[in-house]
């Protein structure tokens, strides 16, 4: 009897660590998935009647939210001296 409670001394200890550790794991995987969420969210343009557009294309369904996005565009109305500085900080 004396070799079975030496032996069972140590599990709580390793249990607890068990435990801290699924739910770190958890709290990982759940950030990781807001992360991801966020930065699939949509932006809307501060120029009126711009229409919505995602921020990162990663689905068929993005891909023609922005291609619909670019049509309905009026040329027009596109700020050119934001567009020169944006390619200049690309150069």
């Amino acid at each position: 009897m004396n070799k079975s409670n030496a032996s069972q001394r140590g599990f709580g200890f390793i249990a607890i660590l068990l435990v801290l550790v699924v739910i770190g794991a958890v709290v990982l995987i759940g950030l990781k998935v807001m992360n991801m969420r966020s930065a699939n969210s949509v932006v809307s343009d501060s120029t009126k009647g711009q229409p919505i557009v995602p921020v990162k294309i990663t689905s068929k369904a993005d891909l023609q939210t922005a291609a619909a996005a670019l049509d309905t565009t009026n040329v027009d109305q596109v700020d050119l001296t934001q567009l020169d500085s944006a390619l200049n900080a690309l150069l």
